[in-house]
């Protein structure tokens, strides 16, 4: 939240809701419609517009006059130029009205149904290139809309209206294109063009407070869009291949692009309104992903573009409110390549110069300090600019008047050395505001004759000279300038040298030392030294980005005879970047030498393409078609990302993984030798594995798939929904049927970040229907530690220099293991736990729920244990939920395993007796018996245990080996056991062990003999019924038995012979295992 002390003040000031919130950045505004509409009356908007038509004083710099030309509008928030001179200017609310031959028209042009509270209403509007032949008006407002269930909502919404005869019938609206949400405060459709391409272009805040908007193609938000003139897609949008994207889209991962200029190359360039740190200047690329809600700012090897140009909120707060790149000619020559910025915040219009190329900033001066509080700029057809002010409800325009005086710049060469010295003058960099010729007039300091040419050649006697260059020009010819160069002859200055490598790679440590010696001082000692090192790009010396500071990027340091720098792995557009290096030495006398040193990048090349034609992916955030070569600097890191599904020739084809890995993004560093990635995509040909069975629960808004591919042995799963939470059951779910226990295993390669809370994993679930128990193992998207949402480091109240604050990452939560009613367990953090690596097992042993984690899928990490009641046969299987009911998650999951376990057959069966708190299970492999009971105990009158059992009449023998037992309990015990019934309470004698080898024959809960220690896994029992007597027997092979108890007990047909485990705590499963069972009737 940008919230100074200065823009608290202006907010509750000015009483402006969009204005405070332009200010402010994240705010809930607190004033309600009748307090803006009590400021307004109150306020200068109150008068009626006025053409007033009179300069003012604003300090705009000297040549330049600013002249109101309007005041007395009413939140004033847009305008446009129509091919006739008239102006079309639009207010918040929704009014549209016409500006003529100086004059405002009382009549509006129309009048818009407009919701217009915090930064919604009438924010963008554009004129038909044939405006004046069919009249069409394309505007951007938020409307008013009825719901069927009758209910009004407001909705970001793209319009176009026929103008007639100066006005517009609302009857006459055709609605374009609307958001598919209710549009919040902040952040709603802004500004509308018609671009060099004849295309119609729309920018659209993410809808704040739903930062991640901006990363989805499911929607609008966030984004820049483009729109044939009828208002279709165009065929070249980069998404209209992608299922489920808006075909609208032309950019994303942006927070609140409120204005747009295009550069004289037809780049569209946004003015992205920032958080709490940056105001961006974004160059907008086909398909470019600029980071939000990830960073701001300058973010380098991120993975996303970087803007043109990005300030920070020192000295003074700022919020980027209109933009307009200067074209005209009827500027002076110096605005060539100036990007002029309107800052709402500050009050003020800023030149941003660029090169050539726009790509690389030279200046960043203020050019107009009382504009106002800006809200939209543009520069007008006779070449002046002109812009709106929301709060002060003017209209203004600034023109070149003149005069404007030539710049002189002179240099000497040498500048010192022994008398004589013949010294060569240049006027090199001098410049006339218009281009015109110069007139040059050199004075030598000596008293000699001047020279009139550019570039003379003069001989100096001993001495110290000052030579002086006038040059005449600037409008009308008769505008000088003047500048001075000193000469001194007789001394020779220092001899210099610079020592460093030749080139360097990025990460390298450049160090440098340098020699100087003079012929008065012998050896220069390290204080007459001073460094300085540049980062030079397209040209210009560039700061060092990890701060918002000047350049250079390193020093002056005086005092020492080496140094080093950092290379920095920031991703430079231009390969032949380089540093340069520069030595300044003074000697005793005041003569000073500086030399310089470039030392250049090593060169490196790599390539990308995808094994499908046509199919896109992405470049450092640049959405890429097809093979691209890459000329680059050695040690540059790059992040390539796929896209989960795209539909190409009528063809569904999944992002199986990149040539070197098979997670949805990746990374390298570029080398000399070179290096070759490429994006794998193959066809959806196959359907799921006869075992797996696809289905949406819980009904969510967009229809969930998955498919399979066998090459690669993979599951791809795209999921809508909700969440699964709570009352909240909506995801995709691939699942199978599993009788009883059993465990499930996959890695997930990828996940797609539509939410914070997106998951993906494993579920084990009572059915495949919403509201039915279930567990899971869940990962939601990655976030690296060190790549926070925003830029590190940057100003502060304590400088320019200073660490920002801490920053929580906004995106993903993790590993957990979540199950019913709202509950979780948060997963300790694995060191490289992150995509491709992530793995999760879930396991069922009766009611008891285990998780884990692994990052290899070796080595286990428990994430928790839980206890849910499930009976009978269970779902368990991979699912995925978006946590936005608007849009997929995309996840692939391999190494899918399912070990599930049969459970017992008959004549056997088994039950809970005594209904523990965890439900007992058991299963049979076709040679063993696994039982699995929890239970307080069996004695006294707690009857407690998990049995597997078959009915008997009559007399009988039961065998089994016990061959292990979990140690839940000192008590614990599993055995054989003849009940009566499976009713608690029921009379029984058993024999058990405990889990140390200690035998026990129990009977009706009060009687006890002791038979001694056997060793597992050789704890061979035996019990038989003859009549009314129960004989029981032990061996340690199965071949001896020793008769260990006889007891007489009165029991019916029919009765019940099985085994049994009690874990002696009803909370907690222990498990047993036997075999050799057999039970035979008779005596």
């Amino acid at each position: 939240m940008r919230n100074t002390a200065v823009s608290r003040v202006r907010a509750a000031t000015r009483g402006r809701a969009l204005a405070a919130s332009l200010a402010l950045g994240v705010i809930v505004v607190t004033m309600t419609t009748p307090m803006r509409a009590a400021a307004v009356a109150s306020g200068p908007a109150a008068a009626p517009a006025t053409s007033t038509a009179s300069a003012t004083s604003s300090p705009v710099p000297a040549g330049f006059s600013q002249t109101q030309l309007l005041h007395g509008l009413k939140d004033p928030s847009v305008f446009a130029f129509a091919p006739n001179g008239d102006i079309y200017i639009g207010e918040q609310s929704g009014v549209i009205l016409l500006y003529r031959n100086g004059l405002l028209l009382p009549t509006p042009v129309v009048s818009l149904n407009a919701n217009n509270v915090g930064e919604t209403g009438l924010l963008g509007m554009a004129l038909d290139p044939n405006f004046a032949v069919n009249g069409y008006l394309y505007v951007s407002y938020t409307a008013p809309v009825t719901f069927t269930s009758g209910v009004v909502h407001p909705l970001t919404q793209l319009s176009r209206f026929t103008v007639l005869n100066g006005t517009a019938s609302l009857a006459s609206e055709r609605i374009f294109l609307r958001g598919n949400q209710i549009q919040n405060l902040h952040h709603a459709g802004n500004d509308l063009k018609v671009g060099p391409d004849d295309k119609l272009w729309w920018s659209v805040g993410d809808n704040d407070p739903s930062l991640t908007n901006a990363q989805t193609l499911a929607n609008i938000y966030g984004k820049i869009l483009r729109l044939n003139l009828d208002g279709t897609v165009p065929a070249d949008n980069p998404f209209v291949n992608v299922p489920g994207a808006t075909p609208y889209i032309y950019a994303l991962g942006l927070r609140n692009p409120f204005r747009f200029t295009f550069l004289p190359d037809g780049r569209a360039m946004t003015a992205d309104t920032g958080s709490s740190f940056w105001e961006e200047l974004d160059t907008i690329q086909s398909g470019g992903n600029y980071g939000w809600p990830f960073y701001e700012g300058q973010c380098f090897n991120c993975g996303y573009l970087d803007p043109s140009y990005a300030y920070g909120h020192l000295p003074v707060d700022g919020a980027v409110s209109a933009v307009a790149a200067y074209s005209g000619t009827s500027f002076p020559e110096k605005y060539r390549n100036v990007v002029f910025v309107g800052d709402y915040n500050r009050t003020d219009i800023e030149a941003v110069q660029f090169d050539s190329s726009y790509s690389t900033e030279i200046s960043h001066t203020v050019f107009d300090s009382a504009a106002g509080t800006i809200a939209d700029l543009q520069q007008g057809p006779d070449g002046a600019l002109y812009f709106v002010s929301i709060f002060e409800g003017t209209f203004s325009k600034i023109t070149a008047i003149g005069p404007f005086p030539p710049t002189a710049v002179a240099t000497a060469t040498p500048q010192t050395g022994p008398a004589p010295l013949t010294v060569v003058f240049s006027s090199a960099g001098s410049t006339d505001p218009h281009g015109q010729p110069l007139g040059y007039a050199w004075d030598f300091g000596d008293g000699s004759a001047p020279s009139n040419t550019p570039n003379p050649t003069h001989t100096y006697v001993a001495g110290a000279y000052t030579a002086t260059l006038t040059v005449t020009g600037g409008t009308g010819g008769t505008q000088t300038a003047t500048t001075t160069t000193p000469v001194v002859a007789g001394h020779t200055p220092p001899s210099v040298a610079i020592n460093s490598p030749a080139t360097y790679s990025a990460g390298d440590l450049l160090s440098f030392s340098g020699t100087a010696t003079d012929p008065a001082d012998g050896t220069l000692p390290p204080g007459a030294y001073t460094w300085q090192v540049d980062y030079i790009t397209h040209g210009v010396p560039q700061p060092f980005y990890l701060s918002e500071a000047p350049h250079p990027f390193y020093g002056p340091v005086s005092g020492s005879t080496t140094g080093s720098v950092l290379v920095q792995r920031d991703i430079s557009t231009d390969p032949t970047s380089f540093y340069r290096i520069t030595l300044t030495v003074v000697d005793s006398l005041g003569l000073t030498t500086t030399v310089t040193k470039d030392v250049a990048p090593t060169p490196a090349s790599w390539s990308t393409t995808a094994s499908v034609p046509g199919a896109a992916y992405y470049v450092d955030g640049l959405l890429t078609t097809g093979a691209r070569t890459v000329t680059d600097r050695s040690g540059i890191t790059h992040v390539l990302a796929g896209l989960p599904v795209q539909n190409l020739a009528g063809i569904r084809y999944r992002f199986q993984g990149w040539s070197d890995g098979s997670a949805l993004t990746d990374s390298f560093s570029s080398a000399a030798q070179g290096s070759n990635h490429v994006a794998d995509y193959t066809p959806v040909t196959s359907t799921l594995p006869s075992a797996w069975t696809s289905v949406d629960v819980g009904a969510p808004l967009k229809a969930g798939t998955a498919d399979y591919d066998a090459t690669d042995q993979s599951f791809y799963v795209d999921g809508s929904g909700s969440d699964v939470t709570g009352t909240k059951d909506q995801f995709h779910y691939v699942y199978q049927i599993m009788p009883g226990d059993g465990t499930i295993t996959a890695r997930v390669r990828y996940q797609t970040d539509s939410d914070p809370w997106a998951k993906a994993g494993l579920m084990i679930k009572q059915a495949a229907q919403a509201g039915a128990t279930f567990v899971d193992a869940i990962v939601t998207p990655d976030v690296a530690a060190a790549t926070p949402n925003i830029n590190g480091v940057g100003c502060t109240l304590n400088g320019c220099l200073a660490p920002l604050p801490p920053v929580t990452p906004t995106m993903g939560h993790g590993v957990r293991m979540q199950y019913s009613n709202a509950k979780s367990v948060t997963a300790p953090t694995l060191p490289g736990y992150a995509a491709p690596s992530k793995w999760l097992k879930l396991q069922r042993t009766g009611g008891t729920f285990k998780s884990w984690e692994s990052v290899d899928g070796q080595t286990w990490t428990l994430v928790g244990t839980v206890n849910v009641a499930m009976t009978g046969p269970v779902t368990i299987g991979m699912f995925v939920t978006s946590h936005d009911v608007g849009q997929f998650s995309n996840a692939a999951f391999d190494h899918v395993q399912v070990s599930a376990v049969a459970p017992v057959a008959g004549p056997w069966s088994d039950s809970d007796v005594g209904s523990p708190a965890v439900a007992g299970s058991s299963s049979f492999d076709g040679s063993a018996y696994t039982v699995n009971g929890a239970g307080a105990d069996i004695w006294g009158t707690i009857d407690q245990f998990h049995y597997v059992h078959q009915a008997m009449t009559g007399n009988g023998t039961m065998i089994a080996r016990l061959t292990s037992l979990s140690d839940s309990s000192t008590n614990a015990k599993a055995g054989v056991m003849f009940k009566q019934s499976t009713a608690a309470g029921s009379s029984y004698l058993l024999i058990g062990a405990d889990p140390n080898g200690q035998v026990k024959v129990q009977y009706n809960f009060n009687g006890s003999v002791g038979a001694g220690t056997y060793t597992y896994p050789n704890i061979w029992m035996k019990l038989t019924r003859a009549v009314g007597t129960f004989t029981a027997y032990l061996s340690g092979d199965g071949f001896t038995w020793t008769k260990v108890a006889v007891e007489n007990l009165t029991t019916t047909d029919p009765a019940t012979v099985g085994l049994f485990t009690c874990s002696h705590n009803s909370k907690v499963l222990g498990t047993a295992t036997f075999d050799h069972v057999s039970f035979t009737s008779g005596p």
